[in-house]
């Protein structure tokens, strides 16, 4: 019985060690997260940088008025393919 409650113990250190940890990171997850929110360039009102009207013409005869970023082509993207199917292909049989 002895043994049972030292085993019973010692487990229950090691679980409240991995969740101080586990508690830890997500803490400083939060912390990142919520620094990064603050040093963000803003826009708008008494920031330098304006905010893009939704009613400003388009520059291209191709653009909507009322559209953000109208008149731009999409981002190309390339194209992504898998590996290549010979190396993943059984062995030609040998004749």
């Amino acid at each position: 019985a002895i043994k049972k409650r030292k085993i019973h113990n010692l487990k229950g250190k090691a679980r409240l060690q991995a969740s101080e940890s586990d508690r830890a990171v997500r803490q400083s997850n939060w912390q990142n997260f919520q620094n990064k929110a603050h040093t963000r360039a803003r826009t708008g009102f008494r920031t330098g940088k304006a905010r893009q009207s939704i009613f400003a013409s388009p520059e291209s005869l191709d653009g909507k008025v009322g559209v953000i970023n109208s008149g731009k082509a999409m981002t190309d993207f390339h194209h992504q393919s898998r590996v290549a199917p010979a190396a993943h292909a059984p062995p030609a049989p040998v004749a």
